[in-house]
């Protein structure tokens, strides 16, 4: 038998979904993955004595605002996403499909 080239991980449903979308929130959350390693490791280095606080300062600043900034990034690459997914939905409904009690 010969079946058709599909993917079982996805649902049909979601084949017009934007994958850039899902790329760009996956590169923004594994770049807030790597802010948070480093907001650790400033915490882990100042807490055992071996970095001074004026210079860990500045450190755990800039990795926790990149932490932020990314993963903020991310839901945004997201619910643009998901607002492009719903107007397209929106689109290709009949005229009358919004209207409660039509018959199709």
């Amino acid at each position: 038998m010969n079946y058709p080239r599909t993917n079982a991980c996805s649902a049909p449903e979601d084949s017009k979904r934007s994958h850039v979308a899902l790329f760009s929130c996956g590169l923004w959350l594994r770049i807030g993955a790597v802010g948070a390693f480093g907001l650790v490791g400033v915490l882990h280095q100042l807490f055992n004595g071996e970095m001074q606080p004026l210079s860990a300062l500045p450190l755990a600043v800039g990795f926790g605002a990149l932490v932020v900034m990314s993963w903020w990034r991310a839901r945004v690459a997201l619910d643009r996403d998901d607002q492009a997914y719903a107007a397209t939905a929106a689109g290709s409904l009949p005229a009358n499909a919004g209207v409660s009690g039509s018959v199709a």
